[in-house]
């Protein structure tokens, strides 16, 4: 009898562990991830454009994130980059969830410009959920321009 009992508990428990490995993989999947592109402009502070400026789209950071130690916040990982041409044009590949990012660029001796933008199903959106064909970043001295910003259609 005991026997008989024991050939159903290895069974029992693998099919448990099936079932509880699935559900998890339910739960990552809601957070679908889309391929789409970026498209856009660095220019300086004058409006030409600027060659060779390596532009980050990373996820922004929560507000009071960065290890509350006293020192510099640390700096979110890229999620995908790309270079600008001697045209100041540059277009991302990346591979994301449906959210709110960060473009950003620092280039030595002329400045800083960051943009939010939002991606929904691979495309890059207006708050009223127009796709968005351009970003520029401006260029402005000291950390980062909270005025670059989406423009186009």
């Amino acid at each position: 009898m005991i026997r008989n009992s024991m050939k159903w508990i290895l069974p029992s428990l693998v099919a448990f562990g099936l079932l509880i490995g699935l559900s998890a993989l339910t739960v990552k999947a809601g957070e679908a991830k889309a391929k789409g592109k970026i498209a856009g402009t660095v220019v300086d502070k004058d409006g030409k454009a600027v060659e060779g400026a390596k532009v980050n789209l990373t996820k922004p950071q929560a507000r009071g994130a960065g290890g509350g130690g006293g020192g510099a916040a640390q700096r979110p990982e890229p999620l995908a980059t790309a270079t600008t041409d001697k045209d100041g044009k540059f277009e991302i590949t990346f591979e994301v969830a449906d959210g709110a990012y960060r473009l950003s660029t620092t280039v030595q001796d002329k400045g800083a410009a960051r943009a939010a933008v939002t991606i929904k199903e691979g495309k890059v959106v207006d708050k009223d959920d127009k796709v968005v064909a351009k970003v520029e970043l401006k260029l402005a001295a000291g950390r980062g321009n909270r005025g670059g910003g989406a423009a186009g259609q």
